[in-house]
């Protein structure tokens, strides 16, 4: 008896073991599980964070360099010369013409301009130098007083450009 008493106390103790083994088993697989899905949710959390946690960079704007080209001053003999007759004088932009073209300039074109105006008036595009344009205008004030320099507006398809007006001396 004895010895059944301890056959059912070894099979008891193995029924025990088994029971606690199954046991530890579960809580290492439930906690591998566990942290498992811990890991698979922290990593989307880290790809897809809220848009609370979320912080936006904008990049600056660097400012670009922009490259003026730099205007070299024409020649007297360069530079396109346009004459109009803004005057009520017959004949008046043939004279400036002359009188440009004995100083060296040349001239491209000379016509009547659309209507009568006041004052003299040069006009220029920035590749005909500051000092040029006095000259063109001491020579022009030979024969007109006053003579202006408009800066308002630049001529096309010339360098420069001369308006006579009515004010002849």
């Amino acid at each position: 008896m004895e010895n059944q008493f301890n056959l059912n106390n070894n099979k008891k103790s193995s029924v025990k073991q088994i029971v606690i083994a199954i046991l530890l088993l579960l809580v290492v697989v439930g906690g591998v599980v566990g942290a498992g899905s811990w890991l698979i949710q922290y990593q989307k959390g880290l790809k897809n964070p809220p848009e609370s946690a979320l912080i936006k960079i904008e990049p600056t704007s660097t400012p670009e360099k922009v490259i003026s080209p730099t205007v070299i001053p024409l020649s007297k003999e360069e530079i396109k010369v346009r004459i109009l007759n803004g005057s009520e004088t017959i004949g008046e932009a043939g004279e400036i013409k002359k009188l440009l073209e004995d100083d060296g300039y040349i001239i491209i074109e000379t016509d009547n301009y659309d209507k009568t105006v006041d004052n003299t008036i040069i006009s220029h595009t920035a590749s005909v130098s500051s000092q040029m344009v006095v000259e063109i205008k001491k020579l022009l004030e030979k024969t007109f007083s006053p003579v202006k320099i408009s800066t308002d507006s630049q001529p096309t398809s010339v360098d420069l450009e001369i308006i006579t007006g009515k004010n002849r001396l």
